[in-house]
């Protein structure tokens, strides 16, 4: 079974299925689609077969986040050659060829929560990263979006939130027409897993 494993320390692994797992539970209050299944957590379909869809399992090995974040870095990560960094880099989760650095952030939206803020910016005015690579996911983790937005760009929209001591940006539609964006939308969902 393919698998794939994280800089982050996560094991992701795709299975093809007819349907979800047997002995499925839903997350708290039922609106995660997370579900355990023999130990590992299927966070979503990826693929575009609606008779043989692929799911996305997760294993935490090392932490116990959300995998969304893990599963955007992957996906970026596998699209344009970069190298995932290290825990030990914070504030840079891939770094280029040509030593262009990458802040890459996930979201998932679902019919519950629409929401495209980003998760927290740490440490913003270090300017830490060269670009934001911003990917929207669909409820069952399709790419509903995805972006390469410049330091300029994030620095021009993103709003301090005290009490977090951190950054926030949300990637609305107008995001993708800015100056220097590169919408990246099509390269992604490209990628197989």
């Amino acid at each position: 079974m393919p698998y794939f494993t994280t800089a982050n320390g996560f094991t992701f692994t795709v299975s093809p299925t007819q349907e979800m797992p047997r002995n499925s539970c839903k997350g708290s209050a039922g609106k995660s689609s997370i579900r355990n299944n023999g130990g590992r957590a299927v966070i979503g379909r990826v693929g575009k077969s609606p008779k043989l869809p692929m799911y996305v399992s997760c294993a935490a090995t090392r932490s116990a986040n959300n995998p969304t974040g893990d599963l955007a870095e992957y996906l970026f990560c596998k699209a344009f050659g970069w190298t995932q960094a290290g825990n030990s880099n914070p504030n840079v989760d891939a770094i280029a060829e040509d030593g262009c650095r990458y802040q890459i952030k996930g979201r998932r939206m679902t019919r519950h929560n629409k929401s495209r803020q980003l998760s927290a910016i740490r440490d913003f005015a270090g300017h830490h990263f060269d670009f934001l690579a911003g990917l929207l996911f669909t409820e069952d983790y399709g790419v509903f979006r995805a972006a390469l937005v410049p330091y300029a760009i994030v620095e021009q929209r993103a709003k301090f939130v005290a009490h977090t001591n951190s950054h926030k940006f949300i990637m609305h539609d107008d995001v993708w027409t800015a100056s220097g964006v590169r919408d990246v939308t099509e390269r992604l969902r490209a990628i197989t897993l």
